[in-house]
């Protein structure tokens, strides 16, 4: 089971805000073992290998003889190292779920890590870090962009750099990538304003709202209930024309401050991405009516 977490606390109320404390925070996460599991007889099984926890025994899942464990610590140590060698300082959370999953969310503080287009539109950026130890979750990086002015934030993988690999590959070709990965967000900084000025004037009428939510990927109830919420999510947002903008600070507030799993919280980054590309609004909207008119059609037979 996941760890439902509220993802502005990340920031809010920080477990680091520097190198120290976050080499304190790495020091204590709990690292697991691969091993061979028994029969009740006694008789080990080789076809497969057992990964659980060192110190609370938590068996964590199943995997094949190929598959290489990856500590926790094994990924959160490049980070630091990475943070480090831009100059930055890393301010955030680290979250060891009880399936054998990671999650870290870490803010860069500093000049070269900010993006400022106005004073309610300051942007910084971080990166999101995850591993698995259960067999299903792989391990990987991706930046994210962090609204100072509300603390609502989102992965922007596409835009901002991702890396993702499975326990199969080389590890050590895959540490250099994911350090690449990382440091690569600061230079797409510049890609990613082009963005966020593009998506603030462009206007989306009052009737297009909801197709245009639906046909990036909300479901028809959670499109409803931000449109809504728009006035409380993002009051700021909402003194002039509603753009592409708002709509997109729309979901990162809804994702932001109420708590989801990190699946959920990442299925809705996606969805707010594809809100960032301005010149894909008119397929979104032709593809969130059909999926309207399909709904209404079911309802009708049903």
């Amino acid at each position: 089971m996941q760890r439902r977490t509220n993802w502005s606390q990340s920031f809010r109320t920080p477990q680091f805000r520097d190198s120290r404390g976050m080499f304190e925070a790495i020091k204590q996460l709990k690292p697991s073992e691969r091993v061979i599991p028994k029969h009740p007889e006694g008789d080990e099984v080789p076809e497969y290998y057992m990964i659980r926890g060192i110190e609370n025994r938590k068996v964590y899942g199943f995997v094949s003889p190929h598959y290489q464990l990856i500590q926790h610590y094994e990924i959160a140590a490049p980070l630091l190292d990475a943070t480090d060698d831009m100059g930055i300082t890393p301010k955030g959370r680290m979250y060891q779920d009880f399936d054998g999953r990671f999650h870290c969310y870490l803010g860069f503080e500093g000049d070269a890590a900010e993006l400022r287009i106005d004073d309610q539109n300051v942007i910084g950026f971080g990166v999101h870090v995850w591993n698995g130890q259960n067999g299903e979750l792989g391990w990987g990086a991706e930046g994210m962009g962090i609204r100072a002015f509300c603390g609502n934030g989102m992965v922007f993988g596409t835009l901002l750099g991702k890396f993702s690999a499975v326990h199969m590959k080389d590890r050590r070709e895959g540490m250099i990538r994911f350090s690449h990965t990382i440091k690569q967000i600061l230079e797409r900084i510049p890609l990613f304003e082009k963005r966020v000025v593009a998506a603030m004037e462009t206007g989306v009428p009052t009737m297009e709202m909801k197709e245009l939510l639906i046909g990036a990927g909300l479901p028809f109830s959670l499109a409803e209930d931000i449109i809504a919420e728009l006035p409380v999510l993002v009051p700021e947002l909402m003194k002039d024309k509603v753009t592409g903008w708002t709509l997109v600070n729309g979901i990162t507030a809804y994702a932001s401050h109420n708590a989801m799993s990190a699946d959920r919280f990442q299925s809705l980054s996606q969805k707010a991405e594809k809100m960032m590309v301005v010149e894909d609004y008119p397929k979104m909207v032709e593809k969130g009516r059909e999926t309207i008119r399909v709904l209404v059609e079911k309802k009708k037979k049903a």
